[in-house]
């Protein structure tokens, strides 16, 4: 029985976006000073320091990446420009969606587009605004993207051009790529990024994380590490083993300096955590049903959570007084304009008409 079947992946977003909505909140006190938040039963740092963890969702969003990309592309059944083209339109099809429909909210609303992208002129705007749309702003460096949040975009584009540069690699020596890269990224990351690398939006950081998705979906990972102590109470042992481990990871997350350590961030203690939670959690039989459907929304609330928060709702996500009411009300209206942005999709069989090109891209 596999231990990591295609719905488990919906379920692990599931708890990835979660943590983004969280860590988006409450990463820094900036964000809420000006607003009265209850924390109890926790401090104020304890919570501002466990937002920060929440940093993770971008490796684990990177990690699922990986690991069905590097599945797809062994199932290809065309050229890998193709196939990569294909992919392309299929995870941007629902940012093009959003991105026009906020697009145009926020002409409206203050018209906030014309000052994000056209403050240097038309052409340098016309510029942006492709670059923006077609999710290269953050690899060219504009600065210039109508929600801040969305650099992953670029990322994603990364991911997608690096699978069939690497497939042969992972598939021969997956052990070998991935050390590599984290060497390999070093030097980018020390003589590109010199001295402003935070990590909060580099696309360089998460990929390790991307990789080690490959890696375990070339070694079929999740069930190897599954079948260890699966019998009778070392099971239980097992858990707890490894919560504590997440525990010591925990306390170290944030006390190790960024610029040292950051593949320790951003990759060691996510993939120990997805680990946890294919194991212990998603297993689960109701909550991986509640996960799966957050995790089919994940993409949604990604591209609206922060539209909400730091856009035009930001006194009304801080208003519900205590952390978690806010973290829950802001992560459940962008649910509902998921859904609602699903249903108009269905309506005008957006989804189909997306499909049949990645059909025809594949096929041409």
């Amino acid at each position: 029985m596999d231990v990591f079947k295609k719905d488990d992946s919906q379920a692990l977003k599931g708890i990835a976006i979660w943590l983004m909505v969280f860590h988006h909140c409450f990463r820094a006190k900036d964000l809420f000073e000006k607003y009265t938040i209850s924390f109890f039963p926790f401090s104020e740092g304890v919570v501002i320091h466990l937002a920060l963890m929440g940093k993770m969702c971008v490796a684990i969003f990177a990690f699922i990446s990986g690991y069905g990309l590097f599945l797809s592309y062994g199932k290809k059944k065309t050229t890998a420009t193709r196939w990569a083209a294909s992919r392309y339109v299929k995870t941007f099809s629902g940012f093009w969606f959003i991105y026009v429909i906020l697009a145009i909210a926020n002409i409206i609303v203050k018209n906030r587009f014309a000052k994000m992208y056209f403050g240097e002129g038309i052409w340098v705007g016309i510029a942006s605004v492709l670059l923006d749309f077609t999710g290269l702003a953050k690899l060219y460096g504009t600065g210039k993207t109508l929600i801040g949040t969305w650099w992953y975009m670029s990322a994603a584009i990364v991911f997608i051009l690096l699978m069939p540069l690497l497939y042969k690699s992972i598939k021969g020596k997956p052990w070998l790529v991935l050390v590599s890269s984290i060497f390999f990224l070093r030097v980018i990351l020390v003589r590109v990024e010199a001295g402003t690398f935070t990590g909060n939006n580099s696309i360089y950081a998460f990929i390790p994380a991307f990789l080690s998705g490959t890696l375990f979906a070339r070694k079929d990972l999740f069930n190897k590490w599954a079948n260890i102590g699966s019998r009778g109470g070392l099971k239980a042992v097992k858990c707890l083993a490894e919560f504590l481990v997440l525990c010591v990871f925990g306390l170290f997350y944030n006390r190790l300096p960024l610029q040292t350590f950051w593949d320790f961030r951003f990759c060691i203690v996510p993939v120990a955590f997805i680990m946890f939670c294919v194991e212990f959690i998603i297993p689960i039989r109701h909550i991986h049903e509640i996960l799966v459907f957050f995790g089919k929304h994940s993409m949604n609330i990604f591209l609206v959570h922060t539209f909400i928060r730091a856009g035009y709702l930001n006194r009304f996500t801080y208003s519900w007084k205590h952390f978690a009411l806010v973290v829950i009300m802001l992560f459940m209206v962008s649910l509902v304009i998921s859904i609602t942005l699903e249903f108009g999709k269905k309506i005008i069989k957006y989804n189909s008409f997306m499909d049949g090109i990645c059909i025809r891209i594949e096929n041409r």
